[in-house]
């Protein structure tokens, strides 16, 4: 999949859909001394209300991210960001669909070009800066009265409709576990 940047999550249900959607790399964009503190205090608070830490998958995501105190380093090898933002900016870039995003992804993708999506921190979203460092901008088509998404939210949309993409799931599915439908004259003497 596609290198996916994110600013420090909220909450290591983010890390398990991006396992869950196949994304392949996470880069974290807060020192590693405060990354680490960070999932410490996540890891105790979690620990003392009796919850798992993480889910299926999301420890191995974790334990594979690099870290980054700047996002113009950890963007500098790509050759394609997009900027997930629900905010209009006052910027000309050309803003698209998390679908759109993810065909382009994965077309960019299979030419061998190294590609990311920058999320921002919950608390604020991207800063222009950062947007700025995007050549595309990601919007969900959501409510206009309330275009709002928590950081996991958005994750998960952009990284299903990547998934999707590629995905040949059978829209419908009826398993019939070596039988065949019951004919009408079967039904009837069942039924009957």
């Amino acid at each position: 999949g596609p290198v996916d940047i994110y600013q420090p999550v909220t909450s290591p249900r983010t890390m398990e859909y991006v396992a869950n959607q196949g994304f392949r790399a996470v880069y974290w964009l807060l020192h590693p001394d405060k990354q680490k503190q960070y999932w410490d205090d996540y890891a105790d608070r979690r620990s003392e209300a009796g919850n798992p830490v993480a889910s299926a998958g999301a420890d191995r995501v974790l334990e594979a991210a690099t870290l980054y105190d700047r996002v113009e380093d950890a963007v500098a090898d790509l050759s394609h960001v997009y900027a997930a933002s629900a905010r209009p900016r006052d910027m000309v870039l050309r803003t698209i669909t998390p679908r759109l995003a993810a065909d382009e992804l994965r077309a960019r993708h299979a030419a061998g070009a190294s590609c990311g999506v920058l999320f921002g921190p919950e608390r604020s979203g991207l800063t222009n800066d950062h947007i700025a460092l995007a050549g595309t901008v990601i919007t969900v088509p959501l409510n206009p009265s309330y275009a709002s998404l928590n950081l996991g939210q958005a994750v998960l949309i952009v990284a299903y409709e990547w998934f999707q993409a590629a995905d040949a799931t059978p829209a419908e599915d009826l398993p019939m576990a070596h039988t065949r439908p019951a004919t009408q004259a079967e039904l009837e003497g069942f039924f009957g």
